[in-house]
């Protein structure tokens, strides 16, 4: 791996950390104007929106069968929509810090 690659991939890291350290106060000011189930519903909306348009961008292929549509529902919802749920209604209950403590 050249010099170049590593310095791109520490940065991709350090960054990926800062968003997600900063996510529970940007939670937290956003959960001030917008309730806390809204919030959920909007994150996992647009997380969909966001695999939606990339699987047309690449043009990759859909679920073909009911079986397979059936256990990407079911991944989504235990996924993404009950732990979306889950995790701001906690954040919405304590402090940004808190959350975070807990979540480590």
């Amino acid at each position: 791996m050249s010099q170049t690659e590593r310095v791109r991939v520490v940065g991709a890291l350090l960054s990926a950390q800062l968003f997600f350290g900063l996510h529970y106060l940007a939670g937290k000011i956003v959960m001030r104007e917008i309730p806390a189930p809204a919030w959920a519903a909007m994150r996992a909306v647009g997380a969909a929106a966001v695999m939606l348009s990339l699987v047309a961008l690449l043009r990759l292929p859909l679920p073909r069968r009911p079986r397979d549509w059936a256990a990407c529902g079911f991944c989504a919802v235990f996924g993404v929509v009950l732990n979306q749920i889950c995790f701001i209604e906690g954040l919405a209950r304590t402090s940004a810090t808190h959350s975070a403590l807990i979540n480590a």
